[in-house]
């Protein structure tokens, strides 16, 4: 269970009350940043931080848990690069395994001031499907050279 940083840019910047959330298990599910275990111990699962780079977002810094700076904790409206900790196998951790692979599909999002509201930030879906027009071409291809070797066989029969 080691620790992933992710540096994410944001075009634009960061909206005012931006969240940023996962795609989990078929569902969208909050960035968690710590939680009760079983013994009512608080367990740390991840953290987030923002900076204004104007436009490159910055290094990950040495030890951010210990210095994140240049960035600072949370997400402050108008930064334009965010950086994740992500702990290997913990809640943030999509396929929840301590594999040495962190998979962090999510997006940011804002409240717009409505309770229950929310407005995406960067117009961004996300879909577990592949959205390519050749998305079973492989097929037809595999199912055309079964075809032409049938009917070279074929003819290598009548010649025979």
């Amino acid at each position: 269970g080691g620790t992933a940083y992710v540096t994410l840019p944001v075009e634009g910047g960061l909206p005012s009350n931006a969240f940023y959330q996962k795609f989990k298990g078929g569902g969208w599910a909050p960035f968690i940043l710590t939680n009760l275990d079983d013994n009512d111990n608080e367990v740390e699962h991840g953290k987030i931080f923002s900076t204004l780079s104007g436009g490159v977002c910055p290094a990950v810094p040495a030890d951010p848990a210990v210095d994140p700076s240049p960035y600072t904790p949370g997400l402050k409206t108008g930064d334009d690069c965010v950086l994740l900790s992500i702990i290997d196998g913990g809640a943030n951790d999509a396929d929840a395994q301590a594999n040495g692979v962190v998979e962090d599909p999510g997006t940011f999002g804002s409240l717009d001031g409505t309770p229950g509201a929310d407005v995406g930030a960067g117009g961004c879906t996300l879909s577990t499907e592949t959205t390519s027009p050749f998305k079973h071409a492989e097929w037809l291809l595999l199912g055309g050279a079964v075809g032409w070797m049938a009917m070279r066989r074929r003819r290598q029969q009548k010649l025979h």
